[in-house]
């Protein structure tokens, strides 16, 4: 392989990396739905942790990489630190347990016997 190709090489598998870590950052969040199981769900310590990665590279890497990846990186640690705010500061869902407790009710409601 020359000499040349190995930094370009190295660009994009860094670039991959990033949006790898991304991408599983915003599918714990619920923002993407998760491949494996084909819905949206919240994990949001999955979500931190993978926002403290990407961080640790922006970390490890200052210096290391060019302008682009340096602003690129940056931009998507912004971006996701700004969604996990606004996931932790969401309400928690409390429509959902009601909505349940009601359907349990009305299906034991259903399950009883005629009165005679």
């Amino acid at each position: 392989m020359p000499e040349n190709e190995a930094p370009d090489k190295h660009a994009v598998l860094f670039m991959s990396l990033v949006t790898s870590f991304q991408q599983n950052a915003l599918i714990s969040m619920g923002k993407m739905v998760n491949p494996a199981t084909g819905k949206a769900e919240k994990q949001l310590e999955d979500a931190s942790a993978f926002i403290d990665m990407l961080d640790m590279l922006a970390a490890k890497t200052k210096g290391n990489v060019d302008a682009e990846q340096t602003s690129t990186l940056e931009q998507i640690v912004s971006h996701l630190k700004m969604n996990y705010l606004e996931e932790m500061n969401k309400p928690k869902d409390t429509d959902a347990e009601p909505d349940k407790t009601e359907d349990a009710a009305d299906q034991a409601e259903s399950d009883d016997p005629p009165s005679s």
